[in-house]
């Protein structure tokens, strides 16, 4: 059982990240994906300490679709971004890098080159995303092998495959994070509690090997920021039938960007209070991340919006990783 979920590198996944696995929580059942948009010190970092950590893998993206490394550069300089000129490219000393490829106009090109390098480097672990709007270049596929296609669960794509004789693992991806307006939109009756997936309950039914998604952040790429005049924390949570919903804490709307600290103290109070009438729950876990949030509530402080987001999508990593590797469903 594999859970994949699918950052964009930015700098508080990438914190994310390193902090879920020197802290020995992220499981083993969590593999990460990152999409680079930009070459910064921290991606090597976080790459270099999954080479380093035992057991651990993470893909990365060659040939990204969004983010300053889509145009300008080079194909030779965009792989060594990733690695292609160290001893091993890609390759970890106990943990795995391996390669992931979008099926754009460049994939063929990165294909052959990872290939080139190392026939196993895609065949062993690497993975090619097809998406609905991918299906005229699925027969490209055909002459390499990989590990896994994720796709969305469409028959139309599913036809295509068998039509060009691809025959390999699949992992079924979903967005199911609903991104609002604003903010104070997730207030509303009908948004504060949602559905968010149930996946990880019959992808194996349907013959996929893992499952997917865009974490709490989603598949909508902006490099927008600002002071919100609402502030929402987005927690994913189990109800009482281990389905996966997300619940979303929102303070008072102001367009004073000085209230940002006090409207963030607002928001963990309402999980502070949320946490404790669930805390004798089987389905409730304390992750770090929701720890780190509660404490802030108790201290006052404020971290910063990144840093937000950071321990929401540490939460639903341990999460995840808590449910699939010890299973309190079963």
């Amino acid at each position: 059982m594999t859970y994949y979920p699918y950052l964009r590198a930015r700098q508080y996944e990438l914190l994310a990240l390193r902090e879920l696995l020197t802290g020995g929580l992220l499981y083993r059942d969590v593999v990460p994906i990152l999409e680079p948009v930009r070459d910064m010190p921290q991606l090597h970092q976080v790459m270099r300490l999954f080479r380093e950590h035992e057991g651990s893998a993470l893909g990365v993206v060659l040939n990204p679709n969004v983010g300053d490394l889509t145009s300008g550069i080079d194909l030779d300089t965009k792989l060594d971004i990733y690695g292609r000129s160290e001893s091993e490219p890609l390759i970890g000393m106990a943990g795995t890098v391996f390669p992931v490829i979008l099926l754009n106009k460049d994939a063929v090109e990165v294909a052959e080159r990872v290939q080139s390098t190392d026939e196993s480097l895609l065949q062993d672990d690497g993975i090619v995303f097809v998406s609905e709007s991918d299906r005229g270049r699925i027969g490209d596929l055909k002459k390499f092998k990989f590990h896994a296609l994720a796709l969305s669960d469409g028959e139309r794509l599913k036809r295509d495959l068998k039509r060009n004789g691809i025959h390999t693992e699949r992992i079924l991806f979903s967005d199911p994070f609903i991104k609002r307006e604003n903010n104070a939109a997730y207030a509303q009756d009908d948004y504060a509690d949602e559905f968010f997936s149930n996946d990880y309950m019959w992808y194996e039914e349907e013959g996929y090997a893992g499952f997917g998604d865009y974490s709490i952040v989603g598949d909508n790429y902006t490099e927008r920021g600002g002071m919100p005049k609402a502030v929402a924390l987005h927690i994913v949570y189990f109800d009482d039938e281990w389905t996966l919903h997300i619940h979303h804490f929102v303070s008072e709307v102001s367009d004073d960007a000085h209230e940002t600290p006090m409207k963030f103290i607002e928001t963990v109070n309402q999980l502070e209070a949320w946490h404790r009438s669930r805390e004798d729950s089987p389905y409730e876990h304390m992750t770090l991340g929701m720890q780190t949030l509660i404490n802030h509530a108790k201290t006052g402080t404020y971290p910063g919006l990144p840093t937000i987001k950071k321990l929401s999508i540490m939460h639903h990593l341990e999460l995840m990783g808590w449910f699939l590797s010890e299973r309190p469903d079963r």
